[in-house]
Order: structure tokens, then sequence, then C-alpha cells
């Protein structure tokens, strides 16, 4: 994880440094896709933005994708959430 959040961290900065309005954390480039969120998934995505995020200039949002099926179950959600303290949650499925 600390690689992880070392490169997102040295993006993170170039970006702010280049005037973005916001930043979106997602998993976009994880494989193989998940079906439904895991535990291991979830805990992942809310370390990473919660320790990134003393370095945010700029408004966040995170989005945990989840696919290729629907599925609206609201279970992923609060626990991200309440450990980023993030008001907004987007669950891409």
């Amino acid at each position: 994880m600390s690689a992880v959040i070392d490169w997102v961290a040295a993006d993170l900065a170039r970006l702010q440094a280049g005037g973005i309005d916001a930043v979106m954390f997602g998993n976009e480039g994880d494989r193989p896709y998940l079906l439904k969120a895991t535990p291991e998934s979830l805990a992942a995505m809310a370390t990473a933005v919660g320790i990134l995020k003393r370095d945010l200039k700029v408004p966040f949002r995170r989005q945990l994708s989840v696919g290729p099926r629907r599925h609206r179950g609201p279970s992923a959600s609060p626990p991200a959430r309440a450990s980023t303290r993030d008001p907004h949650r987007r669950l891409c499925l």
C-alpha cells in the first residue's frame, strides 16, 4: 500500500500544482473487476484517501467501481464514507 500511496501522492501534488479544481479517487484500474465490494477493497480505498486527505487543497470525491453487473446495495459505501469523512459518496456499479 505504501508504494500506491506514494505514487498517488506524487500525482496529486502535480495535479494540484497544475491548477485542477477537484479530485476523484477511484479504482478503475483494478483487475480483475470485483462483482461486489470486499472489506479489503474498501479498507484499501479508505486508507489511501484518509492518508492523502492531508495533502488535498481541492474538493474530493471517491468512487469504488464494482462490475460488470449492477447492484444497488448501500452496504459498501457508509464505511468508506465514514473513514474518510467524505460527505459525498459514489459507488459506481
